[in-house]
């Protein structure tokens, strides 16, 4: 009986050995397994960022190639569905799918220089945002009727700095009192840089425009719809004068535009 005993204690003994060492080699695979994941994800992540470089690269040799005084969205630069584009996308990266988008910020309203009647029409009449932007962009300390200025600023849960100064990207919206709760709703129509490009600025955002700045409504939608014309049949618009070319469109309308083109 005491040699059986040994022998079940032994056998016992055994059985949890086995059990400990298929522990350590499941640990062991598992890590092994984990760092190849991320070795894998490391090395995806460079080859990513390397495609991304060149891509930008190869955009940006192609815009300093642009000579002519505008810009359409169907330049070598901005065409990336083309099959030339591809063709050369297949060839630098063989086997992979590189997609990309080149778009003109001059298709959107700029924050920055937009007029306050303009911010109205933007932001629905919403007083606050306009009053909240208008106090964010410019360099005093006195807060509008419906604004806010740094004491407002500085009691928010962080507490942040009124900018007092040119926005520098249009996510900062988020931060100004009222207007981040339209950011949503009009990131794609908005911008913090350059002026607007009528070659491929939106008639809906045009005759808003037009609008903006105290065109009549009925002559802003004709506006609009000229405009439109233009851009179907694909009439370059070089200058401000260019503009002209509408019909209904009058060198005091242009006066009253001046600034945003």
């Amino acid at each position: 009986m005491a040699y059986l005993r040994q022998r079940g204690a032994a056998l016992v003994m055994v059985m949890w050995l086995i059990v400990l060492l298929s522990a350590v080699i499941v640990s062991f695979v598992t890590r092994i397994t984990m760092e190849a994941g991320i070795v894998h994800n490391m090395v995806t992540t460079a080859e990513t960022a390397a495609a991304a470089r060149s891509v930008y690269q190869i955009i940006a040799d192609q815009m300093l190639q642009d000579v002519n005084d505008y810009d359409l969205p169907d330049e070598a630069w901005a065409d990336t569905s083309s099959e030339e584009w591809i063709s050369r996308m297949q060839a630098l990266f063989p086997g992979r799918a590189v997609s990309a988008a080149v778009w003109d910020e001059g298709s959107r309203i700029n924050l920055n220089t937009v007029s306050i009647s303009m911010l109205r029409r933007l932001f629905k009449e919403d007083k606050s945002a306009v009053d909240s932007v208008m106090d964010w962009r410019d360099t005093d300390q006195d807060a509008r009727e419906f604004g806010a200025e740094q004491p407002f600023y500085a009691r928010q849960t962080p507490p942040l700095k009124c900018r007092d100064s040119l926005l520098g990207h249009k996510s900062e919206l988020k931060l100004v009192r009222a207007a981040g709760e339209h950011y949503e709703r009009i990131k794609d129509m908005i911008t913090t840089y350059g002026m607007v490009n009528p070659n491929i600025l939106s008639p809906d955002v045009f005759e808003s425009f037009c609008c903006g700045v105290g065109i009549d409504d009925f002559v802003a939608e004709r506006l609009a719809r000229e405009l439109k014309d233009l851009q179907e049949k694909n009439i370059r618009l070089k200058n401000y004068d260019d503009l002209l070319q509408m019909p209904s469109m009058h060198r005091k309308h242009l006066e009253m535009l001046d600034g945003l083109f």
